[in-house]
């Protein structure tokens, strides 16, 4: 039963990291926004020492505070209810998708090879406070260390400290980047189907027992649906926006280097017309 709530409490925490932005975009859209600006702030924080025990709780006072102004400024509560109930399915189906897989990785508990020997070692000594040049003494200190540092940040944030709880962030990012991906679909119905049957398709443990891979999945889920929202709505593209998706993809795996690479291609070839400077 704890672990039950716990898994409530870890996703209510996960949603403020993202909740607060009052973009025009869907609310989908709004909280992968605010998840990517997360993620790089925490690679900027992981480079200072100990701040793994304190990132998360100014950001998240931060985040309440901006939230706070902001919906005071262009919000009523009337408002603000209203967002809820117009985007109760994605809520509603976004909990019930995270808790169902949630007790599935909780139940199982098992690391796969590259995360035991390198990955949580890394885990280890930022959750202990240790300086980021001091990686070098580390194993394979060239792996990419940011999945580390985000692991490390929710371990002692759940209602127990449990490594698991950073590895439950991994799956929320999955499902987010997701539901941004299936958001595309306007009839109702169509997005519930999608996203169940994406879930059922790409869904495996093995993918969230420490392994890096999922992390640049969900990017690359983040990226098709920034260039479909371009390409095919014609809706412009924040270049903050490009620039926080091509940052993180060199920082979660080594071999994104590739991908990368591609992205700034694809975005030099286009950007006459891909992005806005004004959003």
């Amino acid at each position: 039963m704890t672990e039950i709530l716990n898994i409530f409490y870890l996703f209510f925490i996960f949603n403020l990291i993202g909740f607060y932005n009052l973009s025009k975009n869907s609310l989908s859209i709004k909280i992968t926004h605010n998840t990517l600006l997360f993620l790089n702030l925490a690679l900027f924080f992981s480079l200072i020492k100990n701040s793994s025990q304190y990132f998360l709780s100014i950001y998240i006072l931060l985040s309440i505070l901006i939230g706070i102004i902001l919906f005071k400024k262009k919000a009523s509560f009337k408002n603000i209810k209203s967002i809820f109930f117009e985007n109760k399915i994605y809520f509603f189906l976004l909990l019930f998708v995270f808790l169902i897989l949630s007790i599935d990785i909780i139940s199982k508990l098992k690391l796969g090879w590259d995360a035991q020997n390198f990955i949580f070692l890394k885990t280890l000594h930022f959750l202990n406070g240790k300086p980021f040049l001091s990686l070098v003494e580390l194993d394979q200190p060239h792996y990419s260390h940011l999945g580390s540092y985000i692991w490390s940040i929710f371990w002692n944030n759940g209602f127990f400290n449990n490594e698991y709880n950073g590895r439950l962030f991994y799956l929320y990012f999955f499902l987010i980047s997701l539901f941004s991906f299936c958001s595309h679909f306007d009839n109702k119905k169509i997005f519930i189907i999608a996203v169940l049957g994406f879930v059922l398709l790409f869904y495996k443990y093995k993918y969230f027992f420490g392994s890096q891979e999922i992390l640049n999945f969900s990017l690359f889920l983040i990226l098709s649906s920034t260039i479909y929202r371009r390409v095919y709505l014609n809706k412009k593209v924040s270049f903050i926006e490009i620039i926080f998706l091509i940052n993180l993809f060199m920082w979660f795996k080594n071999e994104s280097i590739i991908m990368l690479f591609i992205i700034i291609s694809y975005f030099v070839l286009f950007s006459k017309n891909l992005i806005s400077l004004k959003e």
